[in-house]
């Protein structure tokens, strides 16, 4: 009998809305797979911290924006952690500003994706997000 804990993957956005468009995308996109949702970048690190090391999550997606540290700062608290530098993150965000990708994968992100504004490319966009995670 398999004892592995089943992959998730952290989404960290504050806007619920973009939450739930997220985690049905995925649901189509690799509906073996779990979404576990915070709301901001604190979070992340807090929930992240209390994982135990055999169940972390397969991947971590995270929105630019968010009120207390931007997607840039979560990463570069990651890079930190020698626990979580294996785990990929992604950068989701409304803005497709060169300056914010850069930063973003200086600090670590696998990729940076803007915000779809069609469902269907949101599908897309959680296979494409989910494959650095396989």
């Amino acid at each position: 009998m398999d004892t592995t804990p089943p992959k998730f993957i952290l989404l960290a956005d504050d806007d619920l809305d973009d939450q739930e468009l997220l985690k049905e995308a995925f649901r189509q996109a690799a509906p073996l797979v779990g979404v576990e949702t915070v709301s901001f970048g604190k979070d992340v690190l807090n929930y992240l911290h209390k994982c135990p090391d055999d169940n972390l999550p397969c991947l971590i997606v995270l929105d630019y924006n968010m009120p207390d540290m931007n997607g840039a700062q979560v990463l570069s608290q990651l890079c930190l952690h020698e626990r979580f530098q294996h785990i990929p993150a992604v950068i989701w965000s409304t803005s497709n500003a060169y300056l914010y990708k850069e930063v973003c994968k200086k600090n670590g992100a696998r990729e940076y994706f803007q915000k779809p504004h069609q469902f269907e490319e949101m599908i897309r966009l959680c296979r494409r997000m989910y494959q650095l995670a396989s």
